[in-house]
């Protein structure tokens, strides 16, 4: 039988079929030094080099690196990837090295053309003559180089030796792309038979889960109509460390649990799989399955598939309160009988004054190890752990003091104090909480030294409460640069909390408490369905995938009992021991009737995101107006629909091929090319120039599962969710993927130039999904000299080609910083 796996790639198509190399992993060590850069006041992706990667640069050559005969242990398969990546996060700077082989057959001796992109180095051996080094270093960004390679007639042999250097996260990745107008052949040499190997492939790239959120259900995969040889035994890891270092620190972050792995037999005939209940797997959030298959010689096959896990049943019974007081204590209270190994636990249990020195060191052992290490994201929970503290002192165990004054004393808190870390300080949300940390340290260790800066603690407190004071002073000049981002308004609660907590100054402390008064203004503003429905500055897969599961819903829940209680416990730990309330008049925001709808317009951040909302209660559509449009994204959410009781649907263009990878923007989260948006009401208009960009198709998130109808009508695509509806009207023709790891999750559109118009509505407005589809697509819409023509029969004429029109007039953005909204009574039974 043979077991040489061969395969061809059209001219330029990606080489992906390749032998690798167990990755080495090497810390850095670095002098320690200042530096100098600006805090971000903007999203989105920017370079700052660290004294690391300068002294690392420096002093790395790749000329030293030699052919060597490795040992290749893993048959890397692609599945949906476009590319070698091994992209992972790292909380201290590491070196990471792999080897990568692969075999090319020509028919002729010749010099060909290829492609090489890369964010770290790469070299080239063909046939063990090294032929070329690129080594742009481009940090988490790719950069990319035309090159020959000299290929003899026959078979050659291809190693290319790809290395970068870990800082925090790192798209470790390389793709080598033909660049000739030919196409090229090649072989990888299998350790069994290609048959075996195949068929396990092709069972893994058919295998899907049933859904994407599971809340009362038995948690099942799809194994597709795959023919089997022989029965397999499964292996299911949930949650494989993602990092390549075992560093055994964590940051507060919950949804890294782990469990014994799941193994199961699949029969020949087996078509689906039952994995377990939503009691057998903690609810944690995103929930990564990585799916394996042994090889007869003993290797592995996997392939991750990833779903949320929220046992609704047993959160409804924890948050029942009717005043807000009842309802911090109940969260208190299950807080604090998790069973993990987290600092926000440990806090929980010493406000409650219910902690032995064995229990807390438990708790938070493997936090004081990031801060020690002075890991990625220690500022996390070093400013509430140092808030707490401060206020607490008398409820943790005497051997915890000395710990903590060595934590606080010996910790780096800003890019001017000497140091070799990567930890992140750039960002609107580290730099607060970097503030927080060192004036709350200098605070409560006033009289002592602070060993990295030199400096003694009134100092520390000193330039510590200046910062504070400028980066408020800022925040309330522009708002959020990471707008309405349900990733990391919990981050900045962590900063607000910890000050109301335990400023020492009460000029601080009101800075906290409107800083906290404008962000729950923004969560109300922006509530639909139990959770925060809306444009984001900055957002991951799981955010939109999982939002039940999200700290804000949790926060939510606590604030108004109107929401998703959750085991997220970073900011719902701190909110839920203060005395802190949101503004009452918030209450007209959540409490709206089925004949009111709620309309808000306004900007934040310097890059002056616009953002439109328009929502009752049973839908929700919000923009990001014309933000940065044809430029490259970064985690920018553009175009949000919500329907019902938190279904989420929003459209992108991916940033790369795999599913559920790394890269920001990723495939579901961001968009590699920002598209023109406009926004009227519960009517938006988009237009993506996919020019420069390798993915060019844009599609929907579609949780086919928590959808009643799904109604496709030549270009339309009509949808209905209970009484919820919403149209959408593509210029180009659409498809619904129905096999593989996405099947029927997605609507996808393909074209370099492409329209779309988006009409959200209910039976309210149209007394029945069938009239709202004739309505709409037996109206007029026309796509002529690159401008869309649509007549609504609710608001009129429209006419869009990047500037929307009405009636013949332009749709005016003019708000500014200042949130304004209103709510009017919604415009019930159109056909009227």
């Amino acid at each position: 039988m043979t077991r040489q796996l061969d395969f061809t790639v059209d001219p330029g198509g990606k080489f992906t079929r390749f032998l690798l190399s167990h990755i080495e992993t090497v810390k850095v060590d670095v002098p320690n030094t200042t530096m100098k850069n600006e805090v971000a006041r903007v999203e989105g992706y920017f370079e700052v080099e660290y004294p690391v990667r300068t002294h690392f640069l420096e002093t790395n050559n790749l000329e030293k690196i030699k052919y060597q005969k490795k040992n290749f242990e893993e048959i890397y398969t692609p599945f949906e990837r476009d590319r070698v990546d091994k992209t992972s996060f790292i909380s201290t700077p590491h070196k990471l090295s792999c080897w990568a082989k692969t075999g090319l057959q020509v028919a002729e001796d010749g010099v060909y053309n290829f492609r090489i992109r890369t964010c770290g180095a790469v070299k080239i051996f063909v046939n063990q003559t090294p032929e070329m080094i690129f080594a742009p270093f481009s940090r988490n960004h790719y950069s990319e180089k035309a090159i020959t390679l000299p290929l003899r007639a026959g078979n050659n042999e291809v190693v290319v030796y790809f290395e970068d250097l870990a800082e925090r996260d790192v798209n470790f990745y390389f793709e080598l792309l033909n660049d000739n107008a030919f196409q090229i052949s090649g072989f990888i040499n299998l350790e069994v038979p290609v048959s075996e190997y195949k068929e396990i492939e092709e069972l893994l790239t058919q295998v899907n889960l049933t859904q994407d959120i599971f809340r009362e259900q038995d948690i099942l995969l799809n194994l597709g109509n795959v023919s089997r040889t022989r029965q397999y035994n499964l292996r299911i890891r949930v949650n494989p460390r993602l990092s390549l270092v075992e560093d055994g620190a964590q940051d507060g972050n919950i949804t890294d649990f782990q469990i014994k792995d799941l193994n199961f037999t699949v029969p020949k005939e087996c078509e689906q799989l039952n994995v377990g209940s939503v009691d057998s797997i903690p609810t944690a959030g995103f929930t990564r399955l990585e799916l394996g298959i042994q090889l007869s010689n003993g290797q592995w096959i996997t392939r991750v598939l990833t779903c949320s896990i929220y046992n609704q049943e047993k959160f409804n019974k924890i948050i029942t309160g009717s005043s807000i007081d009842v309802r911090k204590k109940e969260a208190l209270e299950y807080f604090s009988t998790l069973n993990l190994e987290d600092i926000n636990v440990a806090l929980v249990n010493a406000y409650l004054n219910r902690l032995s020195e064995v229990e807390l060191y438990e708790e938070y052992k493997s936090a004081f190890r990031l801060i020690e290490e002075k890991g990625d994201c220690a500022d996390f929970i070093l400013a509430p752990l140092l808030a707490v503290y401060t206020k607490y002192q008398m409820n943790f165990p005497q051997k915890f003091h000395n710990q903590m004054q060595e934590l606080a004393l010996n910790f780096r808190y800003w890019i001017d104090e000497p140091g070799n870390d990567v930890m992140w300080y750039f960002s609107e949300n580290h730099a607060l909480l970097f503030h927080v940390s060192q004036y709350l340290a200098g605070n409560l260790y006033s009289d002592k030294h602070f060993s990295v800066s030199n400096r003694g603690g009134n100092e520390q407190k000193a330039i510590g409460k200046q910062r504070l004071k400028e980066w408020f002073t800022y925040f309330f000049k522009v708002g959020f640069s990471e707008w309405n981002s349900t990733t990391y308004f919990p981050i900045d609660f962590i900063g607000f909390f910890s000050l109301y907590i335990a400023a020492p100054d009460e000029e601080i402390k009101k800075l906290a408490k409107e800083a906290l008064d404008y962000t729950f203004k923004l969560i109300a503003i922006n509530y639909h369905g139990g959770t925060m429905a809306s444009t984001y500055g900055r957002v991951y897969e799981h955010n939109l995938k999982a939002m039940q599961l999200g700290e804000i819903s949790s926060v939510i829940d606590i604030a108004w009992k109107k929401g998703y209680f959750n085991n997220s416990l970073r900011a719902s730990a701190l909110f839920s021991l203060t005395d802190y309330e949101p503004p009452e008049n918030l209450h007209e925001l959540l409490e709206m009737r089925n004949d009111q709808v709620l309309h808000a317009e306004y900007q934040q951040g310097d890059n002056h995101a616009y953002t439109y909302l328009y929502r009752n209660n049973f839908y929700s559509l919000a923009t990001a107006i014309n933000y940065e449009p044809e430029q490259r994204g970064h985690q920018q959410h553009l175009i949000n629909i919500s329907l019902g009781n938190s279904t989420m649907l929003w459209i992108n263009n991916p940033g790369e091929a795999e599913y559920s990878g790394g890269n920001r923007p990723s495939y579901w989260a961001g968009n590699d090319c920002m598209p023109y948006v406009s926004q009227y009401k519960n009517i938006a208009f988009a237009h993506y120039k996919l020019v420069d960009t390798d993915y060019k198709f844009i599609h929907l998130y579609l949780p086919f599962w928590d959808l009643d109808e799904i109604v496709e009508r030549e270009n339309w695509l009509f949808i209905r969710k209970n009484d919820s509806y919403v149209a959408l009207f593509f210029t180009n023709p659409f498809m619904i993927p129905t096999s593989g790891a996405i099947a029927n999750r997605e609507v996808r559109v393909y074209g370099e130039n492409q329209y779309l118009m988006i009409k959200t509505s209910s039976r309210k407005e149209f007394q029945s999904f069938n009239n709202f589809i004739e309505a709409l697509a037996t109206n007029k819409i026309s796509f002529v000299d690159d401008r869309l023509l649509y007549e609504d029969p609710e608001f009129g004429k429209f006419s869009f080609d990047d500037v929307l029109l009405h009636e013949n007039e332009p749709v005016m953005y003019e708000n500014g910083y200042q949130i304004n909204f209103d709510i009017t009574k919604i415009k019930g039974d159109v056909q009227k």
